[in-house]
């Protein structure tokens, strides 16, 4: 059960950053990182990743660059 609720959170979460791209274009990632949780996949754009992962909470020793 939780592999499909953080599922559906990473789910939502990309196509708001999709979107985010395709208004933006290259503008979107000049200024900022992209960084991908390794555990659940939630992708999170900006210039330092987050602490702990938002959907599974695991350390951001488990957050890559991309």
């Amino acid at each position: 059960m939780r592999a499909l609720v953080w599922g559906e959170k990473v789910t939502k979460s990309l196509k708001s950053l999709l979107n985010r791209y395709e208004k933006q274009q290259a503008e979107f990632l000049e200024t900022t990182h992209l960084y991908v949780c390794e555990v659940c996949g939630f992708a999170y754009v900006g210039e330092e990743k987050p602490e702990v992962c938002p959907v599974c909470k695991v350390s951001n020793k488990k957050i890559a660059v991309v």
